[in-house]
């Protein structure tokens, strides 16, 4: 097996273009040579000349000595704007909801109205919950007037408040001889 960092070995007195033909001239099998010892036309910096392969980039060679390729990168996997949406696509997938919206109507239409029937349940309990604050703060209104009038000593001295019908006064009072007779 051979090596691609070893160099190739060319005679002293032998010039550049020798060294292409001895280069070229050997078979196959038995080429040594690393991108820096092959000859460039257009001077060491050359426009079409590549970078050579530095030792500390590490090049994987077969059994025969031929380079390995490297897996290419795909583009369109890296994109930012694709694992955004593969990120997106997972967690709507995650959680269970349909992106592309294949529902039959009938499931829509049901969807609708489970929708409105829990915005009316709802709606129900925020109106019982205010009307119960209302009644609430109402009777309590009521109350404190009451006081004031007790201790202001303006209001009658019945605590029924003289709202009470007197046929209903006389028959407690007659139901109440009854019972605390027996």
């Amino acid at each position: 097996e051979t090596n691609l960092d070893e160099r190739i070995v060319v005679p002293a007195g032998s010039t550049s273009s020798s060294s292409t033909n001895a280069y070229a001239c050997t078979p196959p099998s038995q080429r040594r040579a690393s991108l820096a010892d092959l000859p460039s036309h257009n001077g060491p910096t050359g426009a079409g000349m590549m970078r050579p392969i530095s030792s500390s980039q590490s090049v994987m060679t077969d059994a025969q000595g031929l380079i390995v390729p490297k897996k290419l990168v795909n583009p369109v996997l890296e994109s930012i704007d694709r694992q955004n949406l593969h990120r997106e696509m997972m967690f709507n997938q995650k959680i269970g909801k349909s992106v592309l919206n294949q529902k039959s109507e009938l499931q829509r239409a049901l969807e609708k109205q489970k929708e409105r029937q829990v915005l009316a349940a709802q709606n129900l309990a925020k109106q019982t919950e205010q009307t119960i604050a209302t009644e609430l703060g109402r009777v309590i209104m009521q109350r404190a007037q009451r006081l004031e009038q007790q201790k202001g000593g303006s209001g009658p001295a019945d605590p029924t408040g003289g709202s009470i019908n007197p046929e209903y006064l006389n028959a407690r009072a007659k139901l109440r001889a009854t019972v605390d007779t027996k």
